[in-house]
């Protein structure tokens, strides 16, 4: 299985209303998917359960790595490197708003990078902004036609936004698609719909 493939099935995981996958993260690792009878545990550090990061427990490290990343924007708004750092460290801290926003620049100066649209519209969704992940995914789209990860995400906006008949839509395209992964997703996803169990 490709790289991107296996990045995309990884990130292909929020969903909010229907239960259905979605999409991700590019850097994050591997895991094994929780299911909703798995009890979720912080992992040990140093013998004890570490806290879920938040926002009055973020490490020393995390603030550096900020304020480094701010005064290479400050300094240059245009340094796509820092802005794509930022925007992932940002998704990473469980603060998509601010993500999106960093995401939103990074596009408009590198639209070619595919992942960083995906990226986009994971924050969007996260905080429930369809209409702006719909834009994200369609813009996209624009860059690279027929992609099969954009057109599923396109029926996972479509299902957690309540229209099935677009969702079926964006799926069947999908479930021809030369990735057999997504393409078995997708046939997943049109048969929970057809049993009216999405």
């Amino acid at each position: 299985m490709k790289h991107s493939t296996i990045l995309v099935l990884m990130l292909l995981s929020f969903a909010v209303i229907t239960g259905l996958i979605f999409l991700g993260k590019s850097k994050a690792p591997a895991v094994a998917p929780v299911s909703a009878h798995t009890e979720w545990q912080a992992p040990l550090q140093n013998g004890k359960r570490s806290e879920t990061p938040n926002k009055d427990n973020v490490s020393h490290g995390f603030r550096v790595r900020m304020a480094r990343l701010e005064n290479r924007i400050r300094e240059e708004p245009e340094d796509t490197t820092a802005l794509s750092e930022m925007a992932a460290l940002l998704q990473d801290a469980h603060r998509p708003d601010s993500a999106a926003v960093l995401f939103e620049r990074y596009v408009r100066l590198h639209p070619e990078n595919r992942q960083a649209w995906l990226d986009l519209a994971n924050n969007y969704g996260e905080v429930g902004k369809w209409q702006r992940a719909e834009e994200a995914m369609r813009r996209m789209l624009e860059h690279y036609p027929e992609d099969p990860a954009g057109m599923f995400n396109l029926g996972a906006i479509a299902a957690n936004r309540g229209d099935t008949k677009a969702a079926s839509e964006w799926w069947t395209r999908v479930r021809q698609a030369p990735d057999p992964a997504l393409s078995a997703m997708a046939a997943d996803a049109l048969a929970r719909i057809d049993t009216g169990n999405p």
